[in-house]
């Protein structure tokens, strides 16, 4: 799986196109997951800029994409939840609002780049509890750190590409 995202974000495509695809590579590794996404910050707001969603089912644009409170809390908390059974676990707070929406299991890690927090990986299941192992949270910090330098570099590269007053000595 690592071999694989690498590859995806080695190459030279947009950084929307490659994490689409990471998320497909996803889904076949994982196939516990319902429901995954890929939010990114605009990295002079802090605000939501862009979502990155794969459903197992086609139509599930009835529901909300994510739990809004689940990506909050890892965001101002800049550290990983996984919640593997939402009727038993979890901080009160959030296995609330998970038990209320129907979530089985939930896991959302923080992708911290090396000058700020770019966004967070997102999965959920809402079909079973004990989606996520302890292995997947694992897999999932390491993979946050390797996108979270590739879209850190994808947003450099724009930015060089589109300023034309940069000079190189």
């Amino acid at each position: 799986m690592l071999y694989r995202v690498s590859d995806i974000l080695g190459k030279n495509v947009p950084i929307k196109e490659a994490l689409q695809k990471v998320l497909d590579h996803l889904f076949d590794f994982l196939r516990r997951m319902d429901r995954g996404a890929f939010i990114l910050l605009d990295p002079d707001t802090g605000e939501v800029r862009e979502i990155i969603f794969r459903s197992k089912k086609s139509a599930d644009k009835s529901v909300d994409l994510f739990c809004k409170e689940v990506v909050d809390e890892v965001l101002s908390r800049r550290k990983a939840i996984a919640v593997s059974d939402a009727r038993a676990e979890g901080p009160e707070e959030i296995a609330d609002t998970l038990r209320v929406h129907n979530f089985e299991s939930v896991m959302c890690v923080p992708l911290v780049g090396v000058s700020q927090i770019v966004g967070v990986i997102y999965v959920d299941s809402v079909q079973r509890p004990f989606g996520f192992q302890k292995e997947d949270l694992s897999l999932f910090m390491d993979l946050g750190h390797r996108i979270a330098y590739a879209v850190e570099n994808a947003r450099l590269s724009s930015e060089l590409s589109t300023s034309p007053d940069l000079l190189f000595c």
